[in-house]
């Protein structure tokens, strides 16, 4: 075990430049601190029930998000952008709530189950994402955007028609859109470290709605598992 990890460590010396290993241990660092965050928007909208449903809540999360953006990414603003970012966390966690508690209410055993799975996938493929060859998984990105346009035209169509196979498929494959935006998301950052871009902070706010997604996606497949497997019962 422990000839093991060395091996990973030195792989991981090896294939990262120190400029971008101390990037990505900010990120990941803003990403852990973004999910304790939105874990306290989850608890605010759930349990204590303030604002439960508002789409206020939506509203400031975007607003948020856009006052990060547009802030400088400079040392004297970079406690305002943190606190930006953590903002948006709560806001979504916040409005995550709902789908939880629906969740929690058919069993309660299927948010950490989705939790623990959402953790497996990230690491998984952000691990993969670091060991893959430099660049080599930026192609996905056409791909991805593909996908999630055809996931635009299944929404519209579930409006419409309110196919229970078609929530389905579409449930599906956002689960596989967004594990792969996980890769691509994380070799960009890598990318755009190596050329100067040190903006931690937006690039974990990026990977952090990578995992919600993720998250939000497995929730949904779980809870409509355990109610099929309710049905045959």
């Amino acid at each position: 075990m422990e000839a093991t990890f060395d091996t990973f460590t030195r792989s991981f010396s090896t294939n990262l430049e120190p400029r971008v290993q101390k990037h990505l241990r900010n990120v990941y660092s803003c990403v852990a601190m973004a999910l304790l965050s939105a874990a306290a928007g989850v608890y605010t909208c759930a349990y204590l029930h303030i604002l439960r449903g508002s789409f206020l809540v939506t509203l400031l999360g975007l607003g948020f998000t856009v006052a990060l953006c547009m802030k400088p990414n400079e040392k004297k603003n970079q406690s305002t952008r943190l606190g930006l970012m953590l903002a948006a966390a709560a806001c979504i966690g916040h409005g995550t709530g709902p789908l939880l508690e629906l969740a929690i209410a058919v069993n309660p055993t299927i948010v950490m189950t989705a939790l623990i799975g959402s953790s497996v996938l990230f690491v998984s493929f952000s691990l993969s994402a670091m060991f893959a060859k430099r660049g080599s998984m930026l192609y996905l990105g056409g791909i991805l955007m593909t996908a999630l346009s055809t996931m635009l035209v299944m929404s519209l169509g579930m409006i419409f028609f309110g196919s229970r196979l078609m929530f389905e498929a579409y449930i599906y494959l956002g689960l596989v859109v967004f594990s792969g935006f996980i890769v691509y998301d994380t070799q960009l950052i890598m990318e755009k470290a190596r050329l100067g871009d040190d903006d931690f902070i937006q690039h974990a706010l990026t990977l952090f709605i990578d995992f919600i997604n993720v998250f939000r996606h497995l929730v949904v497949l779980l809870t409509m598992k355990e109610e099929k497997n309710k049905k045959r019962r």
